[in-house]
C-alpha cells in the first residue's frame, strides 16, 4: 500500500463507485459495505472508511504526517492506541436503494497488510460502525471482495462520549467544557485558569494535573490555603484560617470570638484586627486581666499595679502579704489598701503615711 504522492495514493484508492461488471484492476481488493442502506443514509452525511496498515505509511522513507491528502483522504491517527497514521476515506456519495456503492482499493509501493472499518458521521457524532476488517493482502492478479458490515449505533458516540481525551487538554467527555450544553466535540483549551495551558500559580503543574484545580470550570488554579491571600476575608490567611485545619478552602467567618466578625469587647476592633486575639481559635477577644483596664477581682489594684500580675497574667487573688493588699486597716485610720491614701500600690508594705 502506498502514501506516496501525488499519484502512488491515488493507485491504492481508486475509489470508482462501481456496481456490477467486470473487474476494473487485475490486483485489487472490493469493499462492499452492507446493511440497512436507507435506515443508515437518513442518519448520516457521510461514511468514513479507514485503511489502518501493519506497518507504518512512509513517503521517501519516512513517516506520513497527519494532513489532508485530497478532498476527499486525509492521513489520520485515527487509532489511538498507535501513533501511526491512517489512511480515512471520505464517502460522500452514499448511493441509493437498498445498497451502498462498492469501493476498490488498488497495492501501492507500502504493501504492508491492512485492515478497514467504515464509520457513519453526522457531523462530529458517529452513528453507524462496523467490525474491522482483516488483516486483508492484496493478491496478484487477483480481485477480492469483502463484505463489511455496517449497523446503527444503540447509543450515538461523540467526543464527548467516547472515554478519549481528543482536545488533549487534560479533561475528557463530560469534564471537558466543550462538552457542556449538549456539546459533541472536544475544541481545545479554555479560558479558565484550569483549562487554558498555563500554569498559573506558578507550582510546576498545569489544569487537570494541578491537585488545586477542582475540575476544568475552575478559575483559581491556586491552592487556597497556600496562596498568602485572604480568600474569604475574615482577616486569617492560610494557616492561620481555622478553615485550613479542615479542609483545603477558605471558606469564611467561624464562632470563636476572634473570627465572628463582631467586636466581642467594644474596643472598636475585632478578630485578626484586635490585637488582643492570638489567633482565629482565642475565643476570648478581650484583653487579657492584667492589661485590661479593669480591677478585676476587686482589691483595689489595676493591672501592673496588682502584685498578682508580677507572678502571672491574671487577677485572680484579692489579697496578699503586703499591708497595702491584705484587706485590713492595718493604721486604724478608717481606709483599707487602695482606699488609703498611705498607699503607693499593691505591693506597698506600709499602709499608714509617714509624718
Amino acid at each position: 500500500m502506498t502514501t506516496a504522492r501525488p499519484t502512488t495514493v491515488l493507485a491504492l484508492l481508486s475509489l470508482a463507485v462501481t456496481g456490477c461488471g467486470t473487474d476494473p484492476l487485475r490486483t485489487g481488493i472490493k469493499i462492499q459495505l452492507q446493511g440497512d442502506a436507507e435506515a443508515i443514509r437518513a442518519e448520516v452525511d457521510r461514511i468514513l472508511l479507514v485503511v489502518d496498515p501493519e506497518s507504518p505509511y512512509t513517503s521517501g522513507g519516512v513517516e506520513v504526517e497527519e494532513g489532508a491528502y485530497s478532498s476527499t483522504m486525509a492521513f489520520e491517527n485515527w487509532n489511538a492506541d498507535d501513533a501511526s497514521m491512517e489512511l480515512v476515506v471520505t464517502l460522500e456519495d452514499l448511493g441509493s436503494g437498498g445498497s451502498f456503492p462498492l469501493i476498490e482499493l488498488a497495492p501501492g509501493i507500502n504493501s504492508s497488510a491492512f485492515t478497514v472499518s467504515a464509520h457513519g458521521m453526522a457531523g462530529a457524532v458517529e452513528m453507524a460502525r462496523s467490525e474491522v476488517e482483516g488483516p486483508l493482502s492484496f493478491k496478484k492478479n487477483s480481485v477480492v471482495t469483502y463484505d463489511v458490515g455496517v449497523a446503527l449505533l444503540d447509543e450515538p458516540v461523540s467526543q464527548c462520549n467516547d472515554g478519549t481525551d481528543n482536545d488533549e487538554d487534560g479533561y475528557t467527555d463530560t469534564d471537558d467544557p466543550d462538552c457542556d450544553d449538549g456539546g459533541t466535540e472536544e475544541a481545545g483549551f479554555g479560558s479558565a485558569q484550569c483549562n487554558d495551558g498555563t500554569d498559573n500559580d506558578g507550582d510546576g503543574t498545569i489544569d487537570a494535573e494541578d491537585s488545586d484545580c477542582t475540575d476544568a470550570n475552575d478559575n483559581d488554579e491556586s491552592y487556597a490555603c497556600d496562596d498568602g491571600i485572604d480568600n474569604d476575608a475574615d482577616g486569617w490567611t492560610d494557616a492561620d484560617d481555622p478553615d485550613c485545619t479542615t479542609g483545603d478552602e477558605e471558606i469564611g467567618l467561624g464562632d470563636t470570638a476572634c473570627n465572628d466578625g463582631t467586636d466581642n469587647d467594644d474596643d472598636s476592633l475585632w478578630d485578626a484586627d484586635d490585637p488582643d486575639c492570638e489567633d482565629a481559635l482565642d475565643d476570648d477577644e478581650k484583653s487579657p486581666p492584667c492589661e485590661d483596664g479593669i480591677d478585676n477581682e476587686g482589691d483595689g489594684w489595676t493591672d501592673a499595679d496588682d502584685p498578682d500580675c508580677t507572678t502571672g497574667n491574671d487577677e485572680d487573688n484579692a489579697t496578699s502579704d503586703t499591708e497595702c493588699n491584705d484587706g485590713i486597716d492595718n493604721d486604724d485610720d478608717g481606709n483599707i489598701d487602695a482606699d488609703d491614701s498611705g498607699c503607693d500600690d499593691g505591693f506597698d508594705d506600709q499602709e499608714s503615711t509617714e509624718c
